[in-house]
């Protein structure tokens, strides 16, 4: 199908990437992209959108770096051309690395900074301040536990199985939530599945124990 027939589409993707720190015009780019069943050239992209050769080039530039979109010389069309990125879990992971993992640690370190300098003043542990931030703390370690499992399904090769494991998940989420009702540490439970382990857990919530 021809990008023109879902171009009432872009305002989606538009709206979306910029929700995840994108630009508006980048949004547009990737989703014009994503709606071309061929390869375009950075000129097509420009023809089909009415944007200028510098704004999609510093489009195409920012896509790449997060591996939204694949770049490829076409000797045929003796020209480089662009296609969005099959593997969306890519695109998540690389945004996860490269830029949402440093805002979480960074405001993890400020509530442990917080922490420190209030117990040093004598604030008890069941002060309202902090309790507040030991709830920042954990809720940090959530988000780097769930980064890191991003990381290692993207890794692995992994993607091709998430109809599987999301299928799953549901009851995945539940045991987790059941253990933390226990006062199991729940953090630590979920970072024993980040890494050599990943593999063969996914492999038992997708039903296929080869995984990989």
């Amino acid at each position: 199908m021809h990008p023109e027939e879902l171009l009432h589409e872009l305002k989606y993707f538009e709206d979306f990437l910029k929700k995840i720190g994108f630009k508006r015009i980048e949004g547009s780019v990737y989703g014009f992209l994503a709606l071309s069943e061929n390869a375009l050239s950075s000129e097509d992209i420009q023809e089909g959108l009415g944007l200028s050769q510098s704004a999609v080039s510093n489009a195409l530039k920012t896509l790449t770096f997060y591996k939204a979109v694949d770049a490829r010389e076409d000797r045929n069309r003796g020209c480089r051309v662009y296609e969005a990125t099959e593997d969306c879990l890519s695109i998540v992971s690389n945004v996860f690395r490269k830029r949402e993992s440093d805002f979480i640690r960074e405001y993890k370190l400020m509530a442990e900074r917080v922490l420190k300098a209030s117990r040093a003043k004598g604030a008890t542990e069941n002060s309202v301040r902090i309790k507040r931030f030991k709830s920042i703390v954990s809720t940090c370690e959530l988000g780097e536990v769930i980064i890191r499992f991003i990381y290692s399904l993207d890794e692995m090769g992994l993607s091709q199985h998430l109809p599987k494991v999301t299928d799953k998940l549901p009851g995945v989420l539940d045991l987790v939530s059941n253990n933390a009702e226990k006062g199991i540490d729940v953090a630590n439970k979920l970072k024993g599945l980040v890494g050599s382990r990943v593999k063969n857990y996914m492999g038992k919530i997708s039903g296929e124990p080869n995984v990989g």
